[in-house]
Order: structure tokens, then sequence, then C-alpha cells
């Protein structure tokens, strides 16, 4: 088990940086608010020390859109309480005391997260390569020297075949397999992820040629060729925003720009679950290399949008969208904009406005980070919580 990601920064057991940042724009302002409106002195205490960790913890995993998720949320905390902190002024320097010491050990420079081992690029035309590959359908080809393969669909499994149509007796369902064409072709062919359908990984031994396919509503599709040594064709999708902007925010413009102007071709119900790897024209290396792009990312794998809502309307179409947006404005905004804070507030309110907070640093960590099961079943239990006492706060004013 390793609790960093890259180089010094942490992405404990969520594998990851970006779910982390997710985690405590939920996390930080709810466990702030439950510490400032504490007032028996043992959980107070607790519950200062939870605060600690939770900031220091966003601080460590160095997701920016963590940090404007909790800011977000900071100034909703503002704006309900700026004259409580008039007021109650210890309670408030103390978690300010808390928070500039969680953020010391992490005053040096956080290096780059993503740092990559992709080496350099070299590109060649397709006319002086020794092999061809097609993907149609139901079927793989690949060739080299005349001699090679086919993959094909049969039964919800691949089968292999050699050139001529004759079984070779394999086939791949769950695991791996390995086929040796000739003496100079060796193949293997890996599932991989957890995705449904999963996808594949087609790699000859010995060669930096690496293919991802899946099986995709009974058809083969090439997700995305590592492949270094070919020109591969541009699709011709053109960007919502001006080129200029698609390396902003770590290349997620780029991601988004595509995946939106892709989600008009379905805007109702959108492409379904888990399709965005399998719809992305992750094949557009070119497309890539032209816009310049650095090699750190020349080769990545989108596999989501990178943005909770690019991520709704791109698999569930407009009508998802407007209706995750109904459920958070009936089951947490509505009663928010009507919460009404004092010296005395009940354990209702309390618990309502800090799962409130929570709840809206984790949908601004959304305009840049995906939804994540380990996380968002936190943010699904908060909301149902909020829910019931929303109708309560919303009765009673």
């Amino acid at each position: 088990l390793n609790f960093l990601f890259g180089n010094e920064t942490i992405s404990g057991t969520f594998g990851n940086p970006n779910y982390v940042g997710s985690f405590s724009g939920l996390m930080v302002p709810i466990t702030f608010c439950f510490a400032f409106f504490e007032k028996k002195l043992s959980r107070k205490i607790l519950l200062y020390i939870l605060a600690t960790t939770s900031f220091a913890v966003a601080i460590g995993c160095g997701s920016r859109a963590g940090y404007v998720g909790i800011f977000a949320s900071f100034l909703i905390i503002f704006w309900k309480c700026h004259k409580l902190f008039f007021v109650q002024r210890k309670p408030l320097f103390i978690l300010m005391s808390c928070y500039l010491l969680a953020a010391l050990p992490f005053s040096r420079e956080i290096k780059n997260k993503t740092s990559g081992a992709y080496g350099d690029v070299s590109f060649v035309q397709k006319n002086g390569l020794d092999y061809q590959f097609y993907i149609d359908k139901n079927e793989i080809v690949y060739i080299k020297n005349n001699d090679g393969f086919r993959l094909r669909l049969e039964d919800n499994r691949i089968h292999f075949y050699n050139i001529q149509y004759q079984p070779l007796g394999v086939y791949v369902e769950n695991d791996t397999a390995f086929l040796n064409i000739n003496k100079d072709l060796h193949v293997a062919i890996q599932r991989k992820g957890a995705n449904t359908p999963p996808y594949y990984t087609l790699q000859e031994q010995g060669m930096n040629r690496l293919f991802l396919f899946t099986n995709y509503q009974g058809n083969f599709v090439l997700i995305h060729p590592t492949l270094k040594t070919t020109f591969l064709p541009i699709h011709n999708i053109r960007s919502v925003f001006p080129k200029k902007l698609d390396r902003l925010f770590s290349f997620r413009v780029y991601n988004w720009s595509r995946s939106l102007v892709m989600a008009f071709s379905s805007p109702v119900f959108g492409y379904g679950l888990q399709s965005h790897l399998y719809m992305f024209p992750n094949t557009d290396i070119e497309g890539r290399m032209n816009m310049n792009f650095d090699q750190s990312v020349m080769w990545n794998l989108f596999e989501k949008p990178h943005s909770l809502y690019v991520q709704l309307i791109f698999e569930l179409g407009f009508f998802g969208f407007f209706v995750y947006l109904a459920l958070l404005y009936f089951c947490s905004v509505r009663g928010m904009l009507k919460l009404n804070l004092n010296s005395k507030n009940s354990p209702q309110k309390i618990v309502f406005f800090a799962l409130g907070t929570g709840i809206l640093g984790y949908s601004v960590a959304g305009f840049f980070n995906d939804s994540w099961n380990g996380v968002a079943l936190f943010f699904w239990i908060f909301l149902a919580i909020s829910a019931a006492l929303s109708k309560r706060i919303v009765q009673r004013v």
C-alpha cells in the first residue's frame, strides 16, 4: 500500500490525488463547521484534530480542484457565519492556527504529480513500416512480413485465427492469451481494468507496439495506440473552445472541448455509463502533436472527461444533467438559501449547514474532477441526510 502518487503527493487509499481532492472538498468544510459549533470540550478537541488532519490531507494531495472547492465552501461559511465569527473569535482563531500548523510540513514545493516516464517520441510514415494493422467491426487483422493473425468476436469471446481464417484454438475471455505466430512474431493480449465492457491490450513481444481496444456494443473499437512509430489520422472534431485554451487545467480543456462537441450528437440521454473511454478520439495522436502537446500527455488515455458535469452530459445527456442539478437544489441549495444561523442553533441546523458546505465544496471541485465511486458514496449519503433535514428547515422558515 503506497500513500504517495508520483513525487511527494498524497493519494492515500483512494489511489489518485484528484479523488483525494474531491474528498477534501467534501470533508474540510464539514469538519470545520462541526468543530466551530461544538460546545462540549472533549468532543471539540477531537473535532479540532479531525479538522486539522482533513486540512493536512487537502494540502498534501496537491489537487487544485480540491483547493477551489474548499475555497468556495468557505465563502459560503463566511457569508452565513461572519457575524458569529466576531462573537465566537476563540474557536475561529484555534481552527485557523491548526490549519496553519497543518500546512507547514507542506510549505516546500510539491513536485509535479504526473511524473510519467514516456521518453522521446520519433515518428515515421506508414509506408516505411513492416507491418499493417486493421480494425473493422468484429475483426482485427495484424500483419507483419506477410504473416500475422486475425482476432474475431464470437460468443462474446475473442478468438485467434491465422490469415487464412483457420482457427488457432486460442481465445481470450478473462485473463491473458499468448500466441506464437512464427519465430519473429509473438503477441500477448491481456484484459485490463474493471470497466464494463473491459478493454484489452495487444502487444508484440520485444516491440513498443501496443494497442488498446475493446468489444463495445458487439464491435471492436480501437481505444488508444501507444505506437510511437506511426502517424494516425486526425479526427475531425472541432473544439468548443479556442485551441489556445487546450492546455489549461492540465489539458482538461482539450478533453472537455471534444467531449462536449460529441455530447451534442446524443444530447438527450447521452452515450451511456462508462462510454467515454470508448467514444473519445484517443487515437488522435497526430492532432495532439500538431498542437504541441507535452510528451507527458501526448500518449495519455482520456478514460473520463475529468469533469463531473461534462461526464453527466456525455454519459447521461442533458436529461441526466438537469435531474442531477434538481437533486442538488431540492436536497441542499434551497435549504441553504433559507437557513439563518445565530448563537443558539439546533443540532439539526448545524448538521444541515455543515453537510451543505461540504456538498458545495464537492460540487465545485466537480467542475475539474470526475465522479468516482469511492468518493461519491460519501457525497450521496450526505446528500440524503441533507435532503431529510432540508425539508424540516424549509417548513420552519
